[in-house]
């Protein structure tokens, strides 16, 4: 568990690796926004709106948002659509759709 959150904290921080140290700090602060600890029934979640990821797993490689992920986006009254992943946003289900109803006629 560990090593997930280093990895997190990392992933959120590869940008400001190369700057100055006064610089660094403030890029730190600023990631910091990104990155939230999410208590799941005694275990912890650590969830990187940035990156879209979360130590659990499903938010990256599943591509839909984790229940933790939910619950940050909700915590931080944020709206879905700019996390969810251009395959499950609503107008690329309707482009689908439409083609494979365009496609069912023919």
């Amino acid at each position: 568990m560990t090593s997930n959150i280093a990895e997190s904290i990392n992933v959120a921080l590869v940008s400001a690796r190369e700057l100055p140290i006064l610089e660094f700090l403030e890029e730190v602060v600023q990631s910091t926004e990104y990155v939230y600890n999410v208590n799941d029934d005694g275990r912890y979640f650590v969830v990187c709106l940035k990156e879209k990821t979360c130590t659990c797993g499903r938010f990256q490689y599943e591509e839909i948002l984790c229940e933790h992920a939910w619950a940050v986006l909700k915590w931080k009254s944020l709206p879905p659509d700019e996390y969810c992943f251009d395959l499950y946003k609503p107008k690329t289900m309707l482009k689908t759709y439409n083609m494979l109803y365009i496609l069912y006629r023919m």
